[in-house]
């Protein structure tokens, strides 16, 4: 049976509790954007939050679940506050170049029944795209990783570059986009 965020708070059991934390951070990120941040990211802001913060919880005024609760609210609202300043306004409206699907959402059959002139015509229109825009090669190695569903970390390990230097070159593909 699954302890609850009580039971492992009374255990000092602090391991258990960021993870659940961090499974919380991702139920609360579907569907939410936070320019050019990984739900992985924010996931981690909240467990960093959540660790610091364990002193200051008050059994006396609310159940630990509610504690953790508030503060994983208050990480992502804070994050998508900070993604809106004026600084990432233009990342946060680029509207979005390739559509994505939920992993399960669209099934292999119905990727299949796609005819070869649909597919060939993203692909067209979707190459005529990036020559449009004018992109270094590792801007073009990164746009096409990207399309294909990788994330940044995933990007920065296949590319050998960070994962700020992966999302500073989406960021500059992105503000290319804005200008064509």
């Amino acid at each position: 049976m699954e302890r609850t965020l009580d039971e492992m708070v009374l255990v000092n059991d602090i391991d258990a509790i960021l993870l659940k934390t961090k499974e919380l951070c991702n139920f609360k990120m579907r569907g939410k954007f936070t320019g050019g941040m990984e739900a992985d990211d924010v996931a981690q802001e909240a467990m960093i939050k959540v660790y610091r913060f364990m002193d200051m919880y008050d059994p006396a005024r609310s159940k630990f679940g509610t504690f953790v609760d508030r503060v994983v609210s208050n990480v992502i609202n804070s994050m998508i506050d900070r993604s809106n300043t004026k600084k990432n306004v233009m990342v946060t409206e680029a509207v979005s170049i390739v559509p994505t699907f939920e992993q399960g959402s669209v099934s292999e059959q119905q990727l299949l029944s796609l005819t070869s002139d649909e597919v060939g015509y993203f692909e067209v229109e979707l190459t005529m795209l990036v020559d449009s825009l004018g992109l270094t090669t590792k801007e073009k190695e990164v746009f096409e990783l990207r399309c294909a569903g990788y994330s940044f970390v995933e990007i920065a390990q296949l590319t050998g570059c960070s994962k700020a230097r992966i999302s500073q070159i989406w960021k500059n593909i992105r503000e290319k986009y804005e200008k064509a």
